[in-house]
């Protein structure tokens, strides 16, 4: 229970601060340390000294520098590295760093990593690297948290999660940590997707259908043509998409039944998933890749040791989406002084879902905020295809209330986008709607810049015109999103299409 609580908490201070480093331990200069082996003490100094700075390269290249001295204080460096800096890359180098030295520490690190705020492509990443140690530890944390969120997995609290205005819901933890268990294809994880199948939340039940596509089980098939009659297209419609990635006789006889199903929705995307079946079991097998060189002899106590090769193989390919496939997600301030815009904020959305593609392969989602005494923070409707379902949840929503920490609400939409299931091939683009700017814009702007490196998400920021202000923070953040910001003024004027 003590290893889940320090994993929760972790993951829900994951990048409090923007893109800084974290707290390298000092080294120290007692007697015994004074008798440290003068080229290691030189080596962990040059690499200290590199990595204090807020350029990530420069952060990644001393994780580097750390990787290759073999000694408790660098290991003592990589974990805090690998728990707090903040670019998710560089956390990412030096869990794989620690696995390599074989630390003990590395799978919860890694796990750590794997369920919280940053991008969907670095937490399948650290969750391949528990795949690869195989650790149970890990394993039975991620499933905890499928079972039962974060705060109610243990009995601790203090975990950062537990502020009543704060609507981190816990799917977006059971999701991610259904992701995490989809990477690790053990037993375990595959039992327990298969279970969570069966949950009453939609998006529980989704994510686990795509996570059993990534296990490359053969014992996922059966649960999957099930979930094929599930009675939410989004359901159906991931379990349609994982069949088509694990293939097999049985697999593409229900993918053909399925492209008949009534859906419209999931006619298409069990049609999409069969033709990429089919195309896979026709192509030639990979060709086995060369075996790494050996080692260098005579490395020396600064030598880095051999990789370890990996526990299992790498899941599947994705089933491809065709050109012009969209994930369009929303973030939209829900303050009071948007009362007056929302009508045309809900007219200018409705007018930018029907740009997208009309034939399944777009997907539309909402992360509303608001920040007020002891109300919500976010509201947050997930990714789905049926565009009448997210339509339907946002015609309930209003703005009311007042903010009082607008640069906090605006940073925790971007990061509830980042746990969101963001699709690098589905083409991202975020349409961030305010009309007032952040309170302390680095943290938007960096949540931003982190979206589109890691997903090619594009960010573009719409904002009512009033001031300068609002101007500024919003090209701030879809410069480095990658799209672009531009003013609107009250009354039912859409909003361009999306880059």
């Amino acid at each position: 229970m003590r290893t889940l609580a320090a994993l929760l908490l972790f993951a829900a201070l994951a990048g409090a601060d923007a893109n800084l480093p974290a707290k390298l331990p000092a080294i120290p200069k007692d007697t015994m340390s004074e008798q440290m082996d003068p080229d290691i003490r030189a080596a962990l100094e040059e690499a200290h000294a590199k990595y204090d700075t807020r350029d990530e390269k420069e952060r990644e290249a001393a994780t580097a520098l750390l990787e290759k001295i073999l000694h408790p204080l660098a290991d003592e460096d990589l974990v805090a590295i690998a728990d707090n800096d903040g670019w998710p890359g560089v956390r990412l180098r030096a869990a794989e760093a620690l696995v390599k030295r074989e630390n003990r520490a590395a799978p919860m690190c890694a796990a750590r990593l794997a369920i919280c705020g940053v991008p969907p492509t670095v937490r399948k990443a650290a969750a391949d690297i528990v795949a690869k140690t195989g650790n149970e530890e890990a394993v039975k944390a991620f499933v905890k948290v499928l079972r039962y969120g974060s705060v109610r997995a243990t009995t601790e609290r203090g975990l950062g999660l537990d502020r009543p205005y704060n609507e981190l819901p816990e799917l977006l933890y059971r999701t991610m940590a259904a992701t995490a268990l989809g990477r690790v294809a053990s037993e375990l994880a595959v039992t327990e997707l298969v279970g969570a199948l069966k949950d009453d939340a939609w998006e529980v039940r989704q994510a686990c259908a795509a996570a059993l596509g990534e296990t490359g089980s053969a014992d996922a098939v059966a649960p999957l043509v099930r979930a094929l009659a599930d009675a939410d297209v989004d359901v159906a419609g991931e379990a349609a998409l994982a069949l088509g990635r694990l293939g097999g006789s049985a697999a593409e006889r229900a993918l053909e039944a399925a492209a008949r199903d009534k859906r419209p929705i999931v006619q298409r995307l069990a049609a999409r998933a069969l033709r990429a079946a089919r195309e896979r079991a026709a192509a030639p097998p990979p060709a086995n890749p060369p075996p790494p060189p050996p080692p260098a002899a005579g490395g020396g106590t600064l030598a880095q040791p051999p990789e370890r090769p990996p526990s299992r193989a790498l899941p599947p390919p994705p089933v491809e989406a065709p050109e012009g496939s969209l994930d369009i997600l929303f973030l939209i301030d829900a303050t009071f002084s948007m009362v007056s815009e929302w009508p045309t904020v809900t007219t200018q959305v409705h007018s930018e879902m029907l740009r997208a593609p009309a034939d399944g392969d777009a997907r539309y989602g909402f992360v509303l905020y608001r920040d007020f005494d002891n109300q919500w923070l976010t509201r947050q409707h997930y990714l789905t295809w049926d565009r009448e379902k997210a339509c339907g949840w946002f015609s309930k929503q209003i703005a009311t209330g007042a903010n009082a920490f607008t640069g906090s609400a605006s940073d925790q939409a971007l990061t509830v986008a980042a746990m969101l299931n963001l699709r690098r091939d589905h083409r991202p683009h975020l349409v961030v709607i305010a009309d007032v700017p952040s309170n302390d814009d680095a943290m938007a702007v960096h949540r931003s810049r982190l979206l589109h490196v890691y997903e090619r998400a594009v960010v573009d920021g719409v904002y009512v015109d009033r001031d300068k202000e609002t101007r500024g923070f919003m090209e701030a953040i879809s410069k480095a999103g990658g799209g672009r910001a531009h003013a609107y003024r009250s009354g039912p004027h859409p909003l361009p299409p999306p880059k």
